[in-house]
């Protein structure tokens, strides 16, 4: 009779351990689902920023873009490669004031 009763308990215990396991990995896997979408989220959201500064860059990368800025906005001048002369390292540091 004795050994029947620690039967039962032994098995009583077992299955409420078993219960709270289940519960446990259950709470688990909700929480990881839920880190896993708030992840995907932000991924999502970086790769969106990463696609507009990508296009921010070749805007302006690009040579016109520049090109009407440079003399729009700073009133910059086109030069002509006649205007252009070369300065040897000799010149350079004779023109230097000391």
């Amino acid at each position: 009779m004795v050994h029947r009763q620690s039967l039962i308990l032994l098995v009583v215990v077992s299955a409420l351990i078993a219960i709270f396991l289940l519960i446990y990995k259950q709470t688990c896997v909700t929480r990881l689902l839920y880190e896993q979408q708030l992840h995907e989220k932000e991924k999502t959201e970086l790769e969106a920023h990463a696609a507009q500064l990508e296009q921010q860059l070749l805007r302006l990368n690009d040579a016109t873009a520049i090109r009407t800025y440079t003399t729009n906005t700073l009133g910059m001048k086109k030069v002509r490669l006649a205007q252009v002369s070369r300065i040897g390292k000799k010149q350079a540091h004779q023109k230097e004031p000391a």
